[in-house]
């Protein structure tokens, strides 16, 4: 934490003498953009009723929370490590969890809201929609004094449409104080400005606010926000600097993790969206021309609409009820998240170092384990999962480790030098055999999820040394400047039974719930600490006649270095994929042949990389 604090200007709104107020705002836009706002009319003990209802959420259980994910690109949860407002700052993504409330009195918009259940927080949807109000009619009252600050009439925001059903975002925030051990930096909230035009913020007092008023200079300097009692932190927004021609400041800051648990309340006061934002006569001159060319801002979402999957607990006694929820989600949507599965946290941590030492190896030395018999290293852009999408393939890189145990399959592996690389080999092989123990069990769950005997996969010969498949994947962050879209991995589905993905947390994992709709709908995974992310292959839907969805991914680039690893669990070479007789009847027969699983993977390689 900085030593040094900004000193913030106080506005009482409540003050008689408006001029006064406009202009101590003006200075105070001009010069940083920040100022506390007092006498606003949102009382104590509704401050204290909402931190409190905040608490209750976010100390839910995980699952509970997941329920609640965004839909809509509106509101709903979003779980720690999902979002990074600066790319350039972390790998990771921000050490907080959110919770957003959009618009309450559009009809066309408030029914796109989500709400925790009234039977687990009764009074949690009241007491959100009593402070939404209030703050509404409290950022109203301070648009206005924004006009006259700007020499203008103080019903001017009113005059051009913007306070015309203005889109008021709320966001409760949560940001934890034991973040464990990293060896990079992580932000609570890394540096950003707001979108809108002003944000009102209010917090439980714990510290970590901090602003750039002057984000050219290198090193930034940042200077801590101090709490005050029953204020909002008042800052402008993206928005506001427009229409005043950067007269008024969006300014970046940014929340720093203190070791103490932190809650906030923002508020986004944005225009309606079919409001024109262009520059002000009164901030342009033939000096000082418009900067920005006026847009109709449909607003920049503060959150993705994402893909609501159910969490598995693989250590549960109840094997019924978690092959229920495995059968579910598989008729569903295909993908789930996978937890106490057995791989420790210090494993996961390891394979991933490790998988960046690879990638950071100079391409020559990485070239000498180019790929064979499926083993070994691609480059970037030697892949297209999708012919149509892109022609110039996918932007990642990525290293294949086959089947272990099977004699006839295990010298096929390369490893890079141990005088290079010591412990590459020993980590990958333990992480192998772990995530293959793993994959076991879970086919046994799908099994049962399917109406069968726990063990029908071993019967049929599956299980008989099973084809693992391990691939370490890198994704760049930068990708340089192309005329066409570019896509870390483009929108496929996987070959075999299951996939167990692991990623570093680093988001632009999308999947299409129905290939069929055009245009495509891509809903976001949210990554999860600890959790794979399973997803169903073709072989499965296969056996299933379609009960059980392989569903299209893809991975979008988001500026950010991304590795993940997956865990391709393919049956055995021998075994024969047909349909199952509890998935087929006279009104729903076979689509597909019964088909050798070797010779199927060996033609979906083949086209894959065109050999």
């Amino acid at each position: 934490m900085t030593t040094e604090a900004v000193n913030l200007p106080i506005i009482d709104l409540s003050s008689s003498d408006s001029i006064s107020s406009a202009n101590s705002i003006r200075q105070a836009c001009m010069e940083c953009g920040f100022f506390y706002l007092v006498n606003h009319g949102v009382e104590e003990e509704l401050f204290a009723e909402v931190f409190d209802q905040s608490s209750n959420f976010f100390s839910l259980p995980l699952e509970d929370k997941l329920k609640l994910t965004p839909k809509h690109q509106r509101g709903g949860y979003r779980p720690l490590f999902s979002e990074n407002l600066d790319f350039a700052s972390s790998s990771k993504g921000d050490s907080k969890e959110s919770f957003n409330v959009g618009p309450l009195d559009d009809p066309t918009l408030s029914n796109l809201n989500q709400w925790p259940s009234e039977d687990i927080l009764p009074y949690w949807r009241p007491a959100v929609e009593s402070y939404f109000r209030k703050v509404v009619s409290a950022g109203r009252r301070l648009i206005s004094l924004i006009a006259l600050a700007l020499n203008l009439d103080e019903d001017f925001f009113e005059k051009v449409g913007a306070m015309n059903k203005p889109r008021g975002f709320l966001r409760l925030l949560h940001y934890p104080g034991e973040l464990g051990s990293t060896g990079e930096e992580i932000y609570g909230a890394s540096a950003h400005s707001d979108y809108g035009m002003v944000t009102l913020l209010a917090s439980n007092g714990v510290p970590g606010l901090q602003v750039c008023r002057d984000k050219s200079k290198q090193p930034r300097i940042w200077e801590d926000v101090r709490h005050m009692d029953g204020a909002f932190i008042v800052n402008i927004g993206d928005m506001m600097e427009r229409w005043t021609n950067c007269l008024f400041r969006s300014t970046l800051h940014r929340v720093m993790p203190t070791g103490q648990e932190r809650y906030s309340v923002a508020f986004f006061m944005d225009p309606n969206e079919d409001c024109v934002v262009e520059c002000l006569k009164s901030c342009c001159s033939e000096e000082s021309p418009a900067r920005i060319e006026p847009k109709t801002l449909h607003l920049q979402q503060m959150t993705t609409a994402a893909v609501n999957l159910p969490i598995i607990d693989l250590s549960s006694s109840d094997s019924i009820s978690s092959a229920n929820a495995i059968r579910q989600a598989c008729i569903e949507c295909g993908f789930f998240y996978l937890v106490n599965h057995g791989v420790e946290e210090e494993l996961f941590a390891e394979v991933f170092d490790r998988s960046s030492n690879f990638f950071s190896l100079p391409l020559e030395d990485k070239l000498k384990l180019t790929r064979k018999h499926h083993r070994g290293y691609t480059p970037l852009f030697s892949e297209n999962l999708d012919f149509a999408s892109s022609s110039k393939g996918d932007s990642k890189e990525s290293f294949y480790v086959g089947p272990l145990d099977d004699p006839t399959q295990s010298n096929l592996n390369q490893w890079p030098p141990e005088d290079i690389l010591p412990s590459w080999r020993p980590t990958m092989e333990s992480y192998y055999r772990k995530v293959m123990s793993t994959g076991k069990r879970l086919i046994s769950l799908i099994a049962l999820a399917l109406n069968l005997d726990e063990d029908f996969f071993e019967k049929v010969g599956a299980m008989d040394n099973p084809r693992g498949f391990l691939r370490l994947l890198h994704y760049p962050g930068e990708l340089g400047s192309t005329d066409e879209e570019i896509y870390g991995a483009s929108a496929h589905s996987d070959y075999g039974m299951v996939t167990l993905l692991a990623s570093n947390g680093v988001p632009g994992l999308q999947v299409c719930r129905d290939k069929s709709n055009q245009p495509r709908i891509w809903e976001d995974v949210l990554h999860i600490d600890g959790a794979f992310i399973v997803n169903i292959g073709d072989m499965m839907e296969r056996w299933t006649n379609c009960l059980f969805r392989s569903t299209l991914h893809r991975v979008m680039p988001t500026g950010q270095e991304r590795y993940s690893v997956a865990f391709f669990m393919d049956p055995n070479a021998d075994c024969v994929v047909e349909c199952l007789k509890s998935c087929c009847s006279e009104a729903s027969p076979p689509r597909f042949p019964p088909v050798r699983s070797g010779d199927y993977l060996e033609e979906r390689f083949r086209l894959t990389y065109a050999t």
